[in-house]
């Protein structure tokens, strides 16, 4: 039985219990009525008391029962009366086709996106993923704090000790994600760029989900000596191949080998990557003595019943063996000096978890606001029915007059919100199924598991069970207020007087109250948001993005076996860009700025004593031109920069302003030239020609990075020879960035046509995609801020209108006795002020309280940013000056000789 299935019948079973206990209740009080009826009739005839409450009950089946034919007889006559209410009601809704409508919109509206946003946030966040036992699967990655190198993944040393030490786990599974050219080997067919996983032998059986044809990957074909081999996913099987069932056996070309595709693995199997189309073995040497890098990630699955803080202290345990069984990190760095300094530590988290760790605060913080907006939306249609009830005291006072009880017409109101909530439970599905696909289609922030959103029978729970909340919540404000006030007052009042008048105000005044306080509260976090991004575009990211086109090409070893050959390659490339129309510099790098992925390692400077002892600060190391400096308008502030490809050393480097001042203590660069270092204590060494400003790399919101540009490029072929296969190709443009990017690409295309280019766009998508969930917070909240304030402010318009109308005649003698119609005026506004003060305060103290969640989207701005609050309060009393202006005028034009005579 499925969670919902389970939710649904306890939710029939309470109801059930709760209509059993209601029709009970109500059988013993009308069995009751007709016992004393009957027994007083008896008791007419001479009988006694005693006796004549026996033979009463006899009659009626029992002492204190109903006889069966009772019941039916009861239970007959309530459906009847429930099936005429339910007519009249709808006749009545006919009748008042506006507020029907409205009512139905308002409601559809607001189900409808916290339905969607519902089936968002469950099936990305919450739902299990679709593997095997997959709470048991986590995943694996190490924290240095001795290096600054948070969330570091794995080496293949730590993968082999984890496999062979680790007894809570089931499994280890290693990964290295990237990208590759797949062409066919005799060069028919269209090239084209793919993702891809390097993956370890057991990585796809460790998902326990078979292949869709053929075979996934398996340990066989993780041995150096076993032949090259490829599984392609669903989605490229049927794109690149047509779904073409002969697809096993055919080759391709695809990291640096001819492989033999062996497998297609379904659709839902979407690892490490929901965008990863092939897979092939990475092939690790397992007898090497090398600790090796921290460029792989790692997934385990727990034995049964194992927790995952069990498993941390496991691996934690196991972590140390590493030392003995893999000694070196590289030539000259022991894998004991990482570990004394770095202090690595083996952090395991659920998978799902660590697939969603950078999306969920997003989601959950969009999900509040479409929670707000829902519960104002809620308020406004209980202020509706309020109002609706109000116009209907004179009928409702006729039903209690003709013997109609508390009960039923409290149930008239409920039969009404039912109705209302049934008819928006249809149009809330209609349109959380429409802003889902349109969600899943036009996402604008990439979101993983997105492929698995859908709407099912969890969202119709869902907008089932809200409808029924909203229609208890909208019935309780009318039936309270008919309770309250008296089921009979409509007659002995007409409604008009304000003493009357007082009692009906108040609870549409709470209403409006609560809405303007959660307008606040968005008010508040939209304002957080918005002074947010405003203050992260005022960072100067060390570059300029205006006018920037990039692409990204990657030269096959295939097609480009030598060092030699790419430099050529480059450098023809970069000559034919520069000589398109409209572009003033161009330049390649190995990497673009705000790219959270960038490779570290330390940097040895030449003399540094401690070399055998410790590790250096971790540097980003990138390879580029001087073309690439010029066209990003990143200034040299000392020394020159790279010589053109043809001619350019490869043992030269370039420095960032951050790298000289904190490894060579100059930050003005002049010293740091001629300077050498190493990349290893006993590598090659490199001379600094040059030292840039500081560029944001990784995050605008974070610090320039230390950050050495070397060169590309390899004058001869051998293994000190830095060229670099895939690189991005910038151009500074004077014209339309868009058709300079064709232009680029064409170009690629006219060297090589089985060259694909690929993440072609220009710089300011980049900057603007570094920013894109600080963004969609910031106008999902602003949307939730603009709803919830409009209808708040319309509810306090109607508030204020209706207090002036029940006032008319007070309006009336006050004016005919001298007062001032601006005095009027006043007096009115300042209760609407009031009324906002009331809900300013309480959403203040909201706000307040829930502001810190917000503390890890904010840039430079504290939680509790008193502008930002004091901003919301001004935007909140303008409003609602604005509704209460509006009923002020017309309370001053009041003739006080049309009041008096209209009373």
């Amino acid at each position: 039985m499925t969670w919902w299935t389970r939710v649904a019948a306890e939710l029939r079973r309470i109801a059930g219990g709760v209509t059993a206990a209601r029709e009970d209740r109500e059988m013993r009080e009308e069995m009751r009525f007709h016992l004393d009826m009957l027994a007083a009739k008896l008791r007419e005839q001479g009988v006694s008391d005693a006796e004549a409450r026996r033979r009463a009950a006899v009659a009626f089946g029992g002492a204190g029962q109903w006889s069966d034919a009772a019941r039916d007889e009861y239970r007959s006559r309530v459906l009847e009366e429930t099936l005429r209410d339910t007519q009249l009601v709808v006749r009545s809704l006919k009748r008042a086709p506006a507020f029907t409508a409205t009512v139905l919109v308002t409601l559809a509206v607001g189900i409808g996106a916290a339905a969607a946003i519902f089936t968002v946030v469950y099936d990305v966040v919450v739902r299990p993923l679709p593997y095997g036992h997959p709470s048991e699967l986590v995943s694996v990655s190490h924290d240095m704090t001795g290096l600054s190198f948070p969330n570091a993944g794995v080496t293949p040393g730590m993968y082999f000790t984890y496999r062979r030490l680790a007894r809570s786990l089931g499994g280890v599974a290693l990964y290295r994600t990237g990208a590759v050219n797949a062409t066919d080997p005799d060069g028919a067919g269209e090239p084209e760029r793919v993702t891809s996983a390097s993956v370890s032998g057991n990585f796809m059986s460790f998902f326990q989900v078979p292949a869709e044809l053929g075979r996934a990957l398996s340990d066989e074909d993780d041995t150096r000596a076993a032949p090259k081999v490829m599984v392609i996913s669903d989605g490229w099987w049927r794109t690149r191949f047509g779904a073409d069932p002969h697809v096993l056996g055919k080759r391709l070309f695809a990291a640096g080998a001819v492989r033999e595709i062996v497998g297609v693995m379904p659709a839902s199997f979407r690892v490490p990557e929901a965008t990863t189309q092939v897979w092939f073995p990475v092939q690790l040497d397992s007898t090497a003595p090398w600790l090796g890098g921290f460029s792989s990630r790692a997934y385990a699955r727990l034995r049964p019943s194992v927790t995952v803080a069990e498993a941390t202290r496991d691996l934690n345990a196991a972590l140390p063996r590493a030392i003995e069984l893999f000694p070196l990190i590289a030539p000259g760095v022991t894998a004991s000096m990482l570990f004394e300094q770095g202090k690595p530590t083996a952090t395991v988290v659920p998978l799902v978890d660590s697939l969603v760790a950078t999306i969920a605060p997003t989601l959950w913080v969009v999900a509040a606001a479409a929670g707000l907006v829902l519960l104002v939306m809620c308020a406004n249609v209980a202020n509706l029915m309020l109002v609706r009830a109000e116009s209907r005291q004179r009928e409702l006072a006729i039903r209690a007059a003709m013997g109609a009880s508390r009960w039923r017409i409290i149930s008239h109101f409920l039969i009404e919100s039912l109705v209302l909530a049934g008819v928006a439970c249809a149009l809330g599905l209609v349109a959380a199924i429409a802003a889902t696909r349109l969600f899943v289609n036009r996402s604008p922030i990439e979101i993983p598991r997105l492929a698995e959103v859908g709407v099912d029978h969890g969202t119709i729970l869902f907008i089932v069970v809200t409808c029924m909340l909203v229609a208890v919540s909208c019935t309780i404000p009318p039936a309270l207020r008919a309770i309250r006030g008296g089921l009979l007052s409509g007659l002995r009042d007409s409604g008009r007087s304000a003493t009357a008048g007082g009692a009906r105000v108040r609870m549409r005044s709470v209403l409006v109250g609560v809405q303007m306080a959660l307008a606040l509260v968005a008010l508040v976090a939209s304002g957080l948001l918005l002074l947010s991004v405003g203050r992260l575009r005022a960072v100067k990211p060390g570059f300029d993005p205006t006018g920037v086109a990039t692409l990204w090409v990657s030269a096959p070893v295939n097609r480009y076996p030598k060092d030699t050959d790419v430099d050529r390659f480059h450098a023809q490339l970069l000559a034919r860009v520069r000589a398109i129309p409209g572009v003033t510099e161009a330049g390649f790098s190995t990497t673009l700025p705000l790219n959270p992925d960038h490779d570290r390692d330390p940097l040895y400077v030449e003399g540094f004593r401690d070399a055998s002892k410790a590790i250096p600060p971790l540097q980003l190391f990138a390879g580029a031109d001087a073309g690439y400096f010029r066209a990003m308008r990143i200034p040299i502030l000392a020394g020159r920069a790279f010589a053109p490809l043809e001619t350019q050393r490869w043992n030269e480097a370039v420095v960032s302003q951050e790298t000289a001042k904190r490894m060579f203590g100059d930050s003005t660069g002049i010293s740091v030239i001629g300077k050498r270092f190493q990349k290893l204590p006993d590598g090659p060494m490199y001379t600094v020609i040059g030292v840039i400003g500081s560029v944001r790399d990784t995050s605008l919101m974070l610090p320039p990075a230390l950050c050495v540009y070397t060169a590309p490029v390899a004058t001869q072929d051998s293994v000190e020879g830095q060229s670099t296969r895939t690189a991005a190709v910038v151009a500074r443009t004077t014209g339309d960035v868009a058709a300079i990017t064709r232009e680029m690409r064409r170009v690629v295309h006219g060297l090589d046509p089985a060259l694909p280019t690929f993440d072609v766009r220009p710089m300011t998508d980049i900057v603007n995609a570094s920013m894109a969930h600080l963004s969609f917070m910031l106008v999902t909240l602003g949307i939730a801020a603009g709803v919830t304030l409009l209808l708040g402010v319309v509810g306090l318009y109607g508030v204020i209108a209706f207090v002036v109308s029940l006032r008319t005649r007070e309006i009336g003698l006050r004016i005919a006795l001298g007062a001032m119609p601006r005095e009027v005026a006043a007096q009115v506004a300042r209760r609407g002020l009031a009324l906002s003060a009331g809900g300013a305060v309480a959403g203040g103290v909201i706000a307040f309280s829930l502001a810190r969640f917000l503390r890890a989207f904010l840039f430079e701005v504290a939680p509790w940013d008193p502008a930002i609050f004091g901003g919301a309060v001004v935007v909140l009393a303008a409003s609602a000056l604005a509704a209460s202006w509006i009923p002020a005028r017309r309370a001053a034009k009041v003739d006080p000789a049309l009041a008096i005579r209209s009373e």
